[in-house]
């Protein structure tokens, strides 16, 4: 599989002489004048392959490759709307085929080849079930946060820090450009800051911990 900046080609080579054999036409990619920032190799059916893209807002695209080195397009789908793909990673065995993610953690896969279409079913709750479009403009979810109350933070890719409520709706956005932050903390009413420290944490870890932005 070579990847372009504007294309991929797939190439095939003798396993007994490593000679070249066949090449497929090239296919136009979805990353537009950019390489993928991640891409992965499925054999099924036929040779899948899944890519995304830098700074774009759909999580994947994918193609499929017949014997023939036909590339053909497959319509990419999720159960819950951008979902965080931070190292991805698909995991394939005999009997299933998911992708794991960090926040969100676990996903079914079905692809199918009749519809050529892949969709990706959350096996979690840690991806936040909201309207599709309160976050469809902001770019993918880069951090999630979840509080004791159920309540969730969200930081996105255009800087936005969300705060999503019980209901799965999102309650308010901080739109203004943010540093990214290392941590957030989440208090219910009914709790006040020196919920910040445990007991196994240090007088001056509990410190910076209380003073921390």
């Amino acid at each position: 599989i070579i990847f372009y900046t504007d294309s991929v080609v797939v190439q095939t080579y003798s396993l007994k002489t490593g000679q070249f054999v066949a090449s497929s036409s090239e296919y136009q990619h979805e990353c537009s004048s950019a390489f993928p920032s991640e891409f992965a190799v499925l054999s099924k059916d036929s040779l899948i392959v899944f890519y995304e893209c830098p700074n774009d807002v759909t999580p994947l695209y994918a193609v499929s490759t017949s014997n023939d080195l036909q590339i053909t397009p497959l319509s990419v789908s999720f159960d819950q709307p951008n979902p965080l793909l931070t190292q991805w990673k698909f995991n394939q065995n005999s009997q299933s085929l998911t992708l794991s993610a960090t926040y969100c953690q676990l996903y079914d896969v079905n692809i199918n080849s009749k519809s050529k279409s892949v969709s990706f079913k959350s096996k979690t709750s840690k991806c936040p079930n909201v309207d599709d479009k309160e976050l469809k403009y902001r770019g993918k979810l880069k951090s999630i946060w979840k509080s004791n109350n159920d309540g969730m933070g969200i930081l996105t890719d255009d800087g936005s820090l969300c705060f999503v409520g019980k209901k799965g709706t999102i309650d308010w956005c901080r739109d203004e450009a943010l540093a990214v932050p290392t941590n957030i903390y989440l208090f219910d009413e009914s709790e006040d800051e020196s919920s910040l420290c445990s007991e196994d944490m240090k007088e001056e870890e509990c410190e910076a911990a209380y003073n921390a932005p």
